[in-house]
């Protein structure tokens, strides 16, 4: 790399040119060793096995295609919009320092446009968002002005199966060499957010670390992430990559369906 990364990126991304997405993460192949046997009807049991047991770093999500381009050119209409993502994490100056360059985020749902990190994050509690706790927090969630100008986003959005209401709905740019360097977003092992990528340049990479894996991105793919696994991401190209993360509260038969479904295509 001659873009004056970090070295921690350089390090982490030496092999992205030699890896194969054909290789499945050792993670994987523990888990389908390592799955239990349900009965046919514990479909809830197995599902929740696969998000919160199974410690795979990711799960491709098979559910319909959707119009990923009119996304994309909602999100890009309102790019200008966004802001610094964890601006406190780093140094700008300092290419040792852990932290990030070119990543930015815009609100779509959550407590504002420009309200990004968890509802009781540092950031979020200066700016004057404080909350006794996550209930009180998600009373305050709404669509945002964003929102309002993506309608075929948010119509996407509220298409996914299985989610019956969402926290934080965000755009998340990565600029032309850019990064975000290793770290991850909690403790437990176990599947969290979707991520969804409206696109995703050719030489864009997304690692899990500790997995010594590369997310298999395409555009118009939906992914459930394990982000208590460390991860980073580099976009060594001239175009910005656009994704977007959904936090919600999801369950029920469709939700058991799509996470079962989409454990099999992987165990196919």
């Amino acid at each position: 790399m001659t873009n004056n990364y970090p070295k921690i990126i350089e390090k982490e991304f030496n092999d992205r040119h030699s890896y194969s997405f054909d290789t499945m993460p050792s993670t994987y192949v523990d888990a389908m060793m390592n799955e239990p046997r349900f009965p046919e009807q514990a479909r809830f049991r197995k599902a929740k096995w696969v998000t919160h047991e199974s410690k795979i770093p990711w799960l491709v999500l098979d559910v319909p295609e959707f119009d990923w381009k009119a996304c994309y050119d909602e999100a890009m209409a309102v790019y200008d919009e966004a802001i610094q993502h964890r601006s406190n994490d780093y140094d700008e100056d300092d290419p040792d320092d852990y932290g990030h360059r070119g990543w930015r985020s815009l609100t779509l749902h959550g407590l504002g446009k420009h309200i990004s990190q968890h509802w009781d994050s540092k950031d979020v509690r200066e700016a004057g968002y404080v909350y006794e706790n996550e209930q009180e927090a998600r009373k305050a969630y709404h669509w945002t002005e964003i929102a309002d100008k993506c309608p075929k986003t948010v119509e996407m959005i509220k298409s996914i199966p299985g989610y019956q209401s969402f926290d934080r709905v965000r755009y998340m740019y990565l600029e032309p060499r850019g990064f975000i360097t290793p770290h991850k977003d909690m403790e437990h092992n176990k599947l969290g957010p979707l991520n969804i990528s409206l696109n995703n340049p050719e030489h864009c990479y997304f690692k899990m670390i500790d997995d010594n894996a590369y997310v298999p991105w395409k555009p118009g793919r939906m992914i459930k992430m394990n982000v208590g696994h460390r991860h980073a991401v580099v976009n060594d190209t001239d175009e910005v990559r656009v994704h977007m993360i959904v936090h919600g509260q999801y369950g029920g038969k469709d939700y058991e369906d799509i996470i079962l479904k989409s454990w099999e295509t992987v165990n196919a």
